[in-house]
């Protein structure tokens, strides 16, 4: 049998035995992020960070904000717990403050979001020339 063949039967399975709210789960909250830009070193780089609860109850959240730097890898800029109120949207917008040294190149933020139930993520990024 070819590998496809057995991984399209795999999901067949998959989609007989799962009950349909499993494969058709609906997404509690969003968690997004925008940036983006050509900038200098030494430079102020503008982020949003938009969290947004798609349901009639509270849920706990962790937030982690990451940055992917040229040749230097991946730092945490910031760590946090906090509850979004049913219903609610928040916009967190924030400053990204270069060093006067920062290597040229493209940079990645990645804001990675998890409740209790799920996980998500989403990136943006700059240049620095």
């Amino acid at each position: 049998m070819k590998p496809t063949a057995l991984i399209n039967r795999c999901l067949m399975c998959a989609a007989l035995v799962l009950p349909l709210p499993v494969l058709a789960q609906a997404v509690s909250f969003q968690a997004e992020i925008d940036c983006g830009g050509i900038v200098i070193p030494g430079d102020s780089v503008p982020y949003t960070m938009d969290f947004e609860n798609e349901t009639s109850a509270s849920i706990a959240l962790d937030g982690n904000l990451t940055i992917d730097i040229p040749n230097l890898g991946t730092r945490t800029l910031r760590e946090r717990s906090f509850t979004l109120a049913p219903n609610q949207v928040v916009s967190i917008t924030k400053q990204l403050n270069l060093p006067g040294r920062a290597p040229n190149g493209r940079y990645v933020l990645t804001l990675t979001t998890s409740s209790a139930d799920e996980t998500t993520f989403d990136t943006c990024s700059f240049h620095v020339q």
